[in-house]
């Protein structure tokens, strides 16, 4: 498993995505989960927001593709 974050997207000023493999019950998994900063803004926490899937390239690959899809229909991409 990774030390560090494969990822961390800034979502807002309290909120980030951050995406890692992680390993649960013997399973490899890809995580992609809200983080949130506590109150003293010194530690990122997970939060149950979000997406874990088996650490399978076709699951993978699968999702990156449907988010390249998402990204050519947005206006003002550039992928148009």
């Amino acid at each position: 498993m990774s030390a560090q974050p494969i990822a961390t997207i800034p979502k807002n000023a309290s909120e980030r995505i951050q995406v890692d493999f992680t390993e649960f019950k013997g399973r490899d998994l890809l995580d992609v989960r809200v983080y949130y900063t506590d109150v003293a803004g010194d530690e990122w926490k997970p939060t149950r927001k979000g997406l874990t899937v088996r650490r399978n390239p076709e699951i993978i690959r699968a999702l990156r593709d449907a988010l390249d899809k998402a990204l050519m229909e947005l206006p003002g991409s550039g992928d148009e």
